[in-house]
Parts: C-alpha cells; sequence; structure tokens
C-alpha cells in the first residue's frame, strides 16, 4: 500500500503548482460551472415567461409544432425531453434534428464505455512505480494518466486493451447506427415532397438544351407517364433584376399604405420634374408608386411571356407533343425531311413519319403560339393553300422543290428530297450558321450550310414570325445581351418514385460530367445563380476553395499555437524569461491566462465558419444543403488539424521546451509524458465551450440583441412588417435554421478527444459524457421549441459525420501508437497494428454499399409507396415547383391594396387573390 499512496502526496513541503491539471479542471469548473448555473436558471425562468423568444414553434402559427404544446414544468424539462421519441422528432422536427441528437446520444455512450474502462485503467495508471522519468509528477489527476507509466512497462497493454474495447464498440455502435438511419432515411425518401420526386441534371448537351428536349429525352428513357414535367434553367439576369425591383417596390407600397391606415393620411413626397432637376411637385406617393409598379408588372409580364414563347416551357399538362402527335407534316418540318411516296396524296393519303420528336424551341420569336397552333404558307404555284400543322411560320421554298412538287394539288405532297438535300429545319450543331441581313423590320435570312447542298429560308413575314434554329437563337440573345439564353442545366420531375430512383443511378451519357443525374435540392433551397455553371468553373472552384483553405489552415497554426501557449504560464516563463518578474509580481496573471485560453479557442472556432463559407462558395453548390456538407467538412479538418493536433504538440512542446533546451536527449521522455498530459488542457475547452456556448444558444442572446435592432430601426407598423426580416435583420418570431455544419463539427473536436483521452487520461471520459448530456438535453430543447425544419435534407450530413468518425478513430489509433512509442513500449505498440488493420478494413467494409444504400429508396419500397399513392396521388406540391422564381410569378402586388385601388386599376381584377398572379404552365 505504500507505493500505491506515493510519497509525492504526502510531502508536507509540497504546494501544488497552479498550472497542473486538477488545479486547472478545478478553476475551470469553479468559474465557468457557476456561470453556466446561473445562466440556466435565468433560463429556467424565461422559458416559461416568454414563450414568443423561447417556445417559437407553439407561439408562430405557420412554425406550429404539436411537441412544443407542452412547454413542462421550470425544472422537469431537463428530463421530459428525453421522453420524447425519435420517431415523434421525425414527424414534428426533421430528419436532420433527430439525426444530430443521434449522434449526441452516440457520444454520450462512447464516453460512458470510456467510464468503464477507466475502472482498472485509474488503478493500473495510478499504481506506477515511480522512476526517474515520472518522478515529477505530483498532481492526483495526473497521476492516473499514461504520464505516470514509466518507460518499457508492462502496464501499457491495459491501454492496448481499453483501445480495442472502446473501438470496437464504436465500430459497433457505428453498425447499429447505421441500421436505424437507413430504415428512417428511407423513410424521408418516401414522403411527399417535391425533391422526392425530381431530379437535378447537369451538363445538359446542346442537343437536349430545352424543357421540351429534355422532356422528351426522359419520357423516351422511361415512358410518357411517369415524367411529369422538365424545366431547363435560363439565364435570366435582365428579367431577375426587373423582379427584385418589383418586389422592393411592392414591400415599399405596402409600408405606404400601412402608414396612411395608421395616420389616416396619405404620405406624400417631391418628385423632380426632371433627373438632375431641383424643382419638384408634391405627389401622393401610394398613387405614383403604384403607377411605377403598374409598368414593372407590365414589363415583368411581358418578358416572361416572350421568354416563354422562346423556350416552350412544357408540362403534364400542357404539352405541346401531345397536342400535335398526329400532325405528319409537322413530324416532318421539325424532322427536316418530307416524307411521302412517288404518287400525289390524295384526302385519303397520310405522311409516313416515326421516331420523330416535337422540339419547338427551334423556332424563334413569335413562331410559336401558346394555343399550339401553327401556320405553313408556302408560295404560289407550289401549293394552293396553305396548310395547318399547329405552329404558325411563314416561309419560302426553293425552285427545287417547287419543281419536284410542281404537279401537286392543294394540300397534297409527293416525293422526298434526295439525300444530298439540306434539310430547312435540321440546322445541325455542327454546321455553320449565320444570321445575315437583320433589318429594321426583323426579317431575318439564315443561312445552313452542308456538306452536301444550301437551302435558304428567304421570305418571313413583317410581323417577326420566322423560323431558325435554337442555337441561332441563342446565339442573337448573347450578342444582344437578352434574357432567355438556356443553361446545360435543369430539373426533370416524375409521377412515381421508381423512376425517379431509376433516373438517379443511371448513366446518361458516355461523356464524363455530361448529363449527371443527381437528388434535387427543396426549391426553397436552391441557388439559382450556380444552376448551369459550367463543370469547368466548377473545378477551377473547387482547387481555389481547396487551396484558399490549406493555405488558412497553415495561417491558423500561429494563433492557435498561442492561445495553446497561454493554458502553460510556466513553460512561457521559461521560454520568455523577461517575463518572469512581471508574472511573480502580479499572483493573478497566471490563473487569467489560463481561463482565458479556452475563451480565446472558443473565439477562434467562431471566426472559422465566416472565413471558410467563403470559401465553400466558390465551388459553385446549387443548394444550401451541399454547402453546408462541404462547409462541415472544412471545419471537421480544421478542428482535427488545428485545434486538436497543433494544440497537443504545440503545448507539449511548450510544456517540454526548456527541458529539451537543458537536456535535448530527454526530449523523448519529457513529450511522453506531456502528450497525455494536454488532456486537462482539451477538458477545460470542452468544458466552457459547454458551459457558455450552450447558455447562449439556451438563452438566445444573438437572436434577441439582432430582434432587438430590428424592432428599434426597422418597419413596425402591422404584424407582416413585425414578422419579416429588415435589412439582414430578423425579429424572434422568424428564426434562422439551425447551423447543423457548425455545431457538428464541433463536436468532432469532442469525439476526437474522447478517442484519444479516455485511454490516456480517463478522467477525460466523465468530463465528456457530461458534456455529451448537457448538449443533449439543450440542442433537444431548442430543435423542438425553436428552430424549425426548413429545408431537411433527410440527414445527409450524418453520412458525412460517420466518414469524418471513422477517420478520426484510424487518426486517434495512430496518435496511441506514436505515445506508445515515446513510452519506448516494444510490446504495446506492434500490439496496436492489427486494430488500425482491422479499422481499416472496417471502414472499407462500410464504404462499398453502406453510404450507398442510404442515397437511395429500394425499387421493393418504391413499388410500395407508388401502389399506395396510385389512387390518391395529385401533383400540387410539385407541380411548377422547379421553375425560376423570377418566372413564376407575373403581376405582384401589395398584400394589403384595398378593393377600392384594386378596382382603379385597369389589369388588376376585382376580389384576386392577395399577392400574385402566378405565371406558367395553364
Amino acid at each position: 500500500m505504500s507505493d500505491m499512496m506515493d510519497h509525492r502526496f504526502l510531502d508536507e513541503e509540497y504546494i501544488p503548482d497552479e498550472s497542473e491539471m486538477s488545479s486547472v479542471i478545478r478553476q475551470t469548473y469553479r468559474l465557468y460551472g457557476s456561470i453556466f448555473l446561473i445562466l440556466i436558471t435565468i433560463f429556467c425562468i424565461v422559458r416559461q415567461r416568454f414563450p414568443k423568444a423561447y417556445n417559437v414553434r407553439n407561439s408562430v402559427k405557420s412554425l406550429h409544432c404539436s411537441l412544443a404544446e407542452d412547454n413542462h414544468g421550470y425544472i422537469s424539462w431537463m428530463w421530459e425531453l428525453f421522453f420524447v421519441s425519435d420517431d415523434e422528432i421525425f414527424e414534428q422536427c426533421g430528419m436532420d434534428a433527430v439525426a444530430f441528437i443521434r449522434i449526441m446520444y452516440f457520444g454520450f455512450k462512447v464516453s460512458i464505455l470510456g467510464i468503464f474502462n477507466s475502472i482498472y485503467l485509474m488503478p493500473i495508471y495510478g499504481t506506477s512505480p515511480e522512476t526517474s522519468d515520472t518522478e515529477h509528477i505530483i498532481d492526483r489527476l495526473q497521476s492516473v494518466t499514461l504520464s505516470n507509466v514509466p518507460e518499457r512497462s508492462s502496464r501499457v497493454l491495459a491501454t492496448v486493451f481499453a483501445a480495442y474495447i472502446l473501438f470496437g464498440y464504436t465500430m459497433y455502435l457505428i453498425l447499429q447506427e447505421f441500421e436505424w438511419f437507413t430504415k428512417n432515411r428511407h423513410r424521408f425518401l418516401s414522403t411527399r415532397k417535391p425533391e422526392n420526386y425530381t431530379v437535378y441534371v447537369g451538363g445538359v448537351p446542346a442537343e437536349y438544351r430545352s424543357s421540351a428536349k429534355l422532356l422528351d429525352y426522359f419520357r423516351e428513357c422511361f415512358s410518357y407517364e411517369n415524367v411529369l414535367e422538365a424545366h431547363i434553367a435560363v439565364a435570366i439576369p435582365n428579367l431577375e433584376y426587373k423582379v427584385d425591383s418589383r418586389d422592393a417596390m411592392v414591400a415599399n407600397i405596402e409600408h405606404l399604405i400601412n402608414v396612411e391606415e395608421v395616420t389616416g393620411k396619405a404620405p406624400k413626397h417631391i418628385q423632380r420634374l426632371a433627373t438632375g432637376s431641383m424643382v419638384g411637385k408634391k405627389v401622393n406617393s401610394i398613387d405614383h408608386y403604384t403607377g411605377s409598379l403598374k409598368k414593372l408588372n407590365n414589363e415583368v409580364s411581358a418578358m416572361i411571356e416572350k421568354i416563354e414563347r422562346d423556350n416552350d416551357p412544357r408540362s403534364y399538362e400542357f404539352d405541346l407533343l401531345e397536342a400535335q402527335k398526329n400532325s405528319a407534316l409537322y413530324q416532318s418540318v421539325q424532322k427536316g425531311v418530307w416524307m411521302g411516296g412517288d404518287s400525289s396524296m390524295g384526302g385519303d393519303s397520310s405522311i409516313e413519319s416515326d421516331s420523330v420528336r416535337f422540339a419547338p424551341e427551334v423556332l424563334v420569336g413569335d413562331s410559336v403560339a401558346l394555343d399550339g397552333t401553327l401556320k405553313l404558307e408556302m408560295e404560289p404555284g407550289f401549293l394552293d393553300e396553305s396548310i395547318e400543322t399547329g405552329i404558325e411560320l411563314t416561309g419560302s421554298v426553293t425552285s427545287e422543290m417547287k419543281k419536284k412538287h410542281s404537279h401537286s394539288s392543294a394540300g397534297s405532297l409527293k416525293g422526298t428530297l434526295k439525300s444530298g438535300t439540306k434539310h430547312v429545319m435540321n440546322i445541325s450543331t455542327a454546321g455553320t450558321k449565320h444570321v445575315k441581313n437583320i433589318s429594321s423590320q426583323s426579317t431575318k435570312h439564315v443561312k445552313n450550310i452542308s456538306s452536301q447542298g444550301t437551302k435558304h429560308v428567304k421570305k418571313f413575314s413583317k410581323n417577326g414570325t420566322h423560323l431558325a434554329h435554337g442555337m441561332a437563337s441563342s446565339a442573337l440573345k448573347l450578342l444582344m445581351k437578352e434574357d432567355g439564353i438556356p443553361c446545360d442545366a435543369g430539373f426533370v420531375t416524375f409521377t412515381n418514385l421508381k423512376t425517379t430512383m431509376s433516373a438517379l443511378q443511371m448513366i446518361h451519357h458516355p461523356t464524363p460530367f455530361t448529363m449527371q443525374v443527381q437528388e434535387a435540392p427543396p426549391p426553397e433551397d436552391i441557388y439559382w445563380a450556380n444552376v448551369g455553371i459550367s463543370n469547368k468553373k466548377k473545378q477551377l472552384g473547387m482547387l481555389a476553395g481547396i487551396g484558399l483553405t490549406t493555405l488558412t489552415c497553415l495561417f491558423w497554426t500561429i494563433p492557435v499555437s498561442f492561445v495553446a501557449s497561454l493554458s502553460s504560464v510556466t513553460a512561457l516563463v521559461e521560454l520568455f524569461p523577461f517575463m518572469e518578474d512581471w508574472v511573480a509580481g502580479n499572483p493573478w496573471v497566471e490563473p487569467l491566462l489560463q481561463q482565458l485560453a479556452p475563451l480565446l479557442v472558443m473565439g477562434l472556432i467562431s471566426l472559422l465558419p465566416v472565413i471558410l463559407i467563403t470559401f465553400a462558395k466558390m465551388e459553385a453548390h446549387i443548394s444550401a444543403s451541399t454547402l453546408e456538407a462541404s462547409l462541415f467538412t472544412k471545419l471537421a479538418i480544421f478542428m482535427i488539424i488545428q485545434t486538436f493536433f497543433v494544440s497537443i504538440i504545440s503545448g507539449s512542446i511548450l510544456e517540454s521546451l526548456q527541458g529539451i533546451i537543458d537536456d535535448p536527449l530527454s526530449a523523448v521522455t519529457l513529450l511522453a509524458t506531456a502528450l497525455p498530459a494536454q488532456s486537462a488542457y482539451f477538458m477545460q475547452i470542452l468544458s466552457v465551450q459547454t458551459f457558455i456556448g450552450l447558455s447562449l444558444e439556451l438563452l438566445r442572446v444573438t437572436p434577441l440583441v439582432i430582434a432587438y435592432l430590428r424592432h428599434k430601426f426597422g418597419p413596425n407598423l402591422t404584424e407582416k412588417e413585425r414578422d419579416k426580416s429588415w435589412m439582414g435583420l430578423y425579429p424572434l418570431s422568424n428564426p434562422r435554421e439551425f447551423e447543423h455544419a457548425q455545431v457538428l463539427a464541433e463536436m468532432i473536436l469532442y469525439f476526437m478527444v474522447t478517442f484519444v483521452y479516455s485511454v490516456m487520461a480517463p478522467i477525460t471520459a466523465y468530463i465528456l459524457a457530461f458534456n455529451f448530456f448537457l448538449l443533449s438535453m439543450g440542442y433537444r430543447n431548442q430543435l423542438i421549441y425553436v428552430y424549425p425544419p426548413t429545408n431537411d435534407s433527410g440527414g445527409k450530413l450524418w453520412s458525412r459525420f460517420i466518414q469524418i468518425i471513422m477517420v478520426c478513430m484510424l487518426v486517434a489509433q495512430i496518435t496511441l501508437v506514436g505515445v506508445l512509442t515515446l513510452k519506448q513500449s516494444v510490446i504495446g505498440a506492434p500490439l496496436f497494428f492489427p486494430l488500425i488493420v482491422i479499422t481499416v478494413l472496417f471502414k472499407r467494409y462500410v464504404e462499398q454499399k453502406h453510404f450507398y444504400v442510404t442515397n437511395h429508396l429500394p425499387s421493393v419500397e418504391c413499388i410500395k409507396m407508388d401502389l399506395k399513392n396510385i389512387e390518391t396521388m395529385e401533383f400540387s406540391f410539385v407541380r411548377g415547383k422547379y421553375i425560376q422564381p423570377a418566372l413564376q410569378v407575373k403581376t405582384s402586388w401589395p398584400e394589403n391594396f384595398g378593393a377600392s385601388r384594386e378596382m382603379a386599376e385597369e389589369d388588376i381584377g376585382y376580389f384576386t387573390p392577395p399577392g400574385s398572379d402566378a405565371g406558367g404552365d395553364p
């Protein structure tokens, strides 16, 4: 027993150093633990008294959650929330929320296993015999860490055994979590959401770069009834500018009307008589801006209609292909070949055509009428009267055509153009196009040169009706900076889950990065500015993002190393002797710097998302969810490399620097002791992060400040105005989305510390278990009562989190091998290699199919859900949702526009629904 009660702790002359592990942990809990208790007490009171701030989902009707109806007691909420099932959270808060909570519970279970390991690790470490390399260890907590185990000691076998137990259990938990996640992920994918019935198609080749052709392609891949609609994105910068101006005008008029209703006086302003003039007259602001809004509505409506005509969007109900499926003549024109026999066609004769698809976007301008009619007028002598085919088209035919059909009667055609004759309509992408003689009367001549011959479309009407290929139209628009140029990306919506999943897993083109099909994000989650960006720009953006992230990671070493040095003031004094007198004369400096270090770490961590999100945006993500996934990966890498490894290495070196300088040969021994001792630094950081970070989160300090500024300076005349964000400031009733990427990235550090230090410093497991419990309790409250499940990604970050966790396991094992090597353990270090091999094989095994299975809904489940929905399925939840927002609303008016004003405007129908007249497919 005398060995167990080491004389180092019985020495009466021993005075504990304030930088030791026990003292640091004790001071941290005294200071930050007390702050946490005060703040959590305040929260328990205010969450009951101010439900608009702390129970938003029961206060705001649009965010209502049945789980939030029960606010529980002042204190009982802490344990009552743990009785809310995962299924209830899934239904009310979304898949992302329940996946996040499961991660907290996952960390708690790993920490509990660490506590189990501590039962035998702490006695083994604490009873190690004193040697020359451990005689300086006098702190009680440090004595039960691997630091207290002498070099070449067989006691490190307990460390190896604990590591096998810890990582083996973690692998088992990962497989168990995969079972849960796969089941619920498939449950999410089978729900009736727009993104589950739609795919995003990128890198669309030129031959399919229109809504019509894209729709035709997928209907040919599957079947007509399985494809609902397709929408190719178009470049509409001018329209988007007009729509933004109109939206701002609508908001301004709404506010002016509210001012009039509150004050009883019509607001007026001075309108200058001319630009730059100092003279003006006072006008009624509402009437003046209403006139401007009416003009904007007319312009926007005209621009949308022109883009619709030029690009001819079609849907399941408004399908010009079906309208023209019996028009053989039209199909022949579209294909570019007149098909018929040698004999004249009488009234009963038909024009044979097969495998022809209707692609009206080859017609430019007003050539396609919305009713689907097309008139083809031939020159006199060719046909005696016009033939209606569904599209209005005026043109001329060549003399060769006239000779071939000189004996034709009205409405009949005969003969076939020879193979050497160039087709009028079949303007290929490989051919050279020229647009000549663009006159003021919009007369256009399109010249198409082929290897066999040349044909000209010569005669066009003065009203602008003309014929040209879609690519020629795009070239003209590009030159004239017009809207409507098709992008190489779009969205395709299907009528059933089976077809959607089939489209996602098919290879649609032999060229890499062409016709790439991936899951569509929720409509509200799309960054339309990035839809259609070329693959070259995306790749360059990714390289730029990776490069800048790497440079920032290297630069970040400087502040992180400095902050880590603050945790060891003694080492700083040894390194910088001039500080010794100052520190000695001010005893408060050392504990102050020690407790300041974790706050500075929190500050550095909070700065990272602001910097890294800029780099992630360079990668041209099409949705917030993919941007968030990229941000999460970058943040996680920073947590592993900078916050963990740089801190652990720099802190250990600084702790041992003076000893290494005095005796360079002792470097290995000193580092072997210092590395396990760094657990105090991480326990301090994570405890402060939990106490302060969670308190600020629960009390919603940042949203309260923002809401106060919004209330103080923003418009607040009506409830609608009060509930809207203004100048980037948002009220409490309009909470932002939960920052899954940022919070999950912070959890990576918690897991990394658990993996490395729960076997080297078992006390770490107790601290981490307590932290995971508090985090689980706090975030359950926030996800149920505050954050809405907006743009739920279906737990996509969970998959990426598990991938990074498996990397953390390998990194932790390699770190432990390094520590045991420093301990000169000839047995312990080699015994870790089978564990590393097992982990690598496990990672490889999981990556083979586990992640893939969670990405798609199995065909069995698809068929089951499709049969279940067959009687009740209607597509209002998805139809038209993937049309660009600027193309959806032709006219928009203030919602508080009164009936009298509405009747005064000629273009506004009385009693129209407030807000807008949505354009789109009839």
